[in-house]
């Protein structure tokens, strides 16, 4: 579908893949990872054994304000929102890590519902959705126009065909075209519906080594993991 003028989105399975006539390489400014890299060193993480940014190597930070104190989290979070990133702490390293990535491993039937009760077995996967009015219809990203000599923009993404009236506006401080913003408000908006349902599954310490950030299929659907839990029992959730 149309996601702007020039630009094209295909939805594949669970991912949104998106097409541009226009160039979209702009080398301006330095790169993500060196940007989130030098946050964390504020933070108090040591840039060459506490954090992991080299999956943000490839994007580019043309300009970014931080007007005020605040929590290194926050200012993160800013960027994540622009990049589509997560963060993960793994082996007591801090990974930055993109979103889009290809699965690492199919969670077979036979690997699910591990319980300690043979009694009390848990479902295979149990799907928690949320209601369209919990669900934003429009997003609103408003930013520093690059080509308006940095001053703020503001570019919607509409979701017409949806049962809610609810907004979202995302003040990011962070240098975009219109094009740009246009496109960073439209994954907003696709991310938002695509994670509309939550999974919950139970499995053992065969996939112990999965992570929060990782990607998997488990009951026949593509997902991220956002969280984990293990059980004295050594029963994953």
């Amino acid at each position: 579908y149309v996601l702007g003028e020039g630009l094209c989105g295909v939805v594949t399975v669970d991912r949104l893949a998106v097409i541009s006539r226009f160039p979209t390489f702009d080398p301006g400014g330095p790169r993500l990872s060196d940007v989130v890299s030098d946050l964390s060193v504020r933070a108090g993480l040591d840039p060459h054994n506490e954090i992991d940014v080299e999956d943000l190597v490839h994007d580019f930070v043309p300009g970014y304000v931080i007007s005020s104190q605040g929590p290194v989290r926050t200012a993160v979070g800013q960027l994540q929102a622009r990049y589509a990133f997560d963060a993960v702490e793994s082996d007591n390293v801090v990974k930055f890590v993109k979103r889009g990535r290809e699965p690492v491993v199919t969670i077979a039937a036979d690997d699910l519902a591990a319980s300690t009760d043979a009694q009390s077995l848990p479902a295979l996967v149990d799907t928690v959705r949320k209601q369209e009015v919990d669900l934003p219809r429009k997003v609103t990203v408003k930013y520093m126009d690059r080509d308006s000599d940095y001053q703020q923009g503001s570019q919607p993404a509409i979701r017409n065909i949806a049962d809610t009236e609810m907004e979202m506006t995302m003040d990011l401080a962070i240098a975009m075209t219109a094009r740009e913003a246009k496109l960073a408000a439209e994954v907003m908006l696709f991310d938002a519906w695509l994670g509309r349902e939550q999974l919950t599954w139970h499995t053992s310490r065969k996939f112990v080594y999965l992570e929060p950030t990782d990607v998997i299929i488990v009951g026949g659907r593509e997902v991220r993991i956002t969280s984990k839990d293990e059980s004295p029992a050594g029963v994953i959730k």
